[in-house]
Formats: structure tokens, C-alpha cells, sequence
């Protein structure tokens, strides 16, 4: 199983593969995921992020959940948290990727969610 920890920070597994804007170890490979991902078509099995979503705009969100799409093999994992603060990106996060053809979403992880 492949899984891909974007926007990881600090906070890394080595099992994983690790990106971030900046690298905090030899194992976080330093990469702006604002771009298209590094990666094939069909890649990983799991795309995960903790606390990031919500410190993009609108748009880029969009893309970088497209992206997540597209490195993900069939029925992969997309799972993400965010901050309660960031009920809205939790929304459009969910539509984004629920609509998406051929996976499986399984869970966007609400941390704290208060309404």
C-alpha cells in the first residue's frame, strides 16, 4: 500500500511518502503542493492531510483535492482534517470530492466541528 502525507510539516511517518512547502527532515520530500503533484497517474492508494485545506484559498483547494484525485488509485482514500474554524472548506471539500467518478470517499475527518 502506498500513502501520500501532503503538507505534513513536522508531523511525518516514514512508512509514508511525505511533502511539504518546506522539508523538516531528511524524510519530507520539499515540494509547494499549490502545483500539480509530483506523481503518476494512479499512484497511491491514500492521500491525507492534516490542518492544510484551510490555509489555501477557494481555488487552489480545488485544485490540490483534484490532484489528490488523480494520483489515487481505484477506490482510494482521501481523507482530510481541518480546523472547526474552517466549516466551510469542510463543504467544499466534501462536494468536490464526492462527486468524483470511479473512487471510493470514505471520510473527511471533522476535528472539533463546532456549528
Amino acid at each position: 500500500m502506498k500513502l501520500l502525507n501532503f503538507g505534513c510539516g513536522s508531523t511525518f511517518h516514514p512508512a509514508w511518502v511525505n511533502i511539504d512547502i518546506i522539508s523538516s527532515s531528511p524524510e519530507v520530500r520539499e515540494y509547494d503542493i499549490r502545483k500539480n503533484l509530483p506523481y503518476p497517474d494512479a499512484e497511491f492508494d491514500a492521500c491525507y492531510s492534516s490542518h492544510v485545506l484551510e490555509h489555501f484559498q477557494q481555488d487552489e483547494a480545488k485544485k490540490l483535492l483534484t490532484e489528490c484525485y488523480r494520483i489515487l488509485r481505484d477506490k482510494g482514500i482521501i481523507r482530510v482534517v481541518v480546523g472547526s474554524s474552517r466549516l466551510c472548506v469542510i463543504i467544499f471539500a466534501y462536494r468536490i470530492v464526492k462527486y468524483l467518478p470511479g473512487k471510493t470517499f470514505r471520510t473527511i475527518l471533522l476535528k472539533k466541528l463546532s456549528v
